[in-house]
């Protein structure tokens, strides 16, 4: 069923799709797992494009309907990184960054990115915790071959970087500059 959430989601203007195949996967309640993981970042990308794409929502209640979304995502790195999963999901955390930013793109603007402050912060620690050399390692039952979940590459450095000044410019935002800094 998360699956077929994931294709329909994809293909747009299949919402209804969308929204029954994850209405009968909680249905089911299946346990904690990345299909549960995979099935909430489906959910917060619905609910973003339900307030952005078929209502046209601006201003406040577009940002209302993001954070209502971003609720799904925030169970959904919950999840993926507690003790025990946090191991074999960093593919996850790293999956759930970028429906993130795919999510708060339009909240990226002066004005409107301190509201997101909490949400970017949690994102990029968890991206972190994965990304950094001397976290665990694993995946699929094979032998670690680095010390860290996700390889750090130049481009998830980049990536980093992204997410690091997309929380500076929120907190500037909120006139946190000490922090910001």
């Amino acid at each position: 069923l998360v699956l077929f959430a994931e294709v329909a989601s994809d293909l747009r203007e299949r919402e209804d799709a969308v929204f029954r195949a994850l209405d009968l996967f909680e249905r089911l309640r299946c346990e904690d797992d990345q299909f549960k993981v995979r099935a909430l970042m489906v959910r917060c990308v619905y609910e973003a494009r339900l307030g952005s794409e078929t209502h046209c929502l601006k201003g406040t209640h577009l940002w209302q309907q993001l954070k209502y979304a971003l609720d799904f995502l925030s169970q959904a790195l919950a999840l993926a990184t507690r003790p025990g999963n946090d191991s074999r999901y960093g593919f996850l955390v790293y999956n759930i960054s970028l429906v993130f930013w795919d999510i708060v793109r339009p909240l990226c603007r002066q004005g409107w990115q301190k509201h997101i402050v909490q949400e970017a912060t949690a994102v990029l620690d968890a991206l972190k915790a994965v990304a950094k050399p001397g976290a665990a390692a694993g995946g699929k039952g094979a032998a670690p071959t680095s010390n860290a979940i996700i390889p750090v590459t130049q481009d998830m450095s980049a990536w980093l970087v992204e997410l690091s000044l997309n929380v500076a410019f929120g907190l500037e935002d909120a006139e946190k500059n000490a922090d910001a800094q």
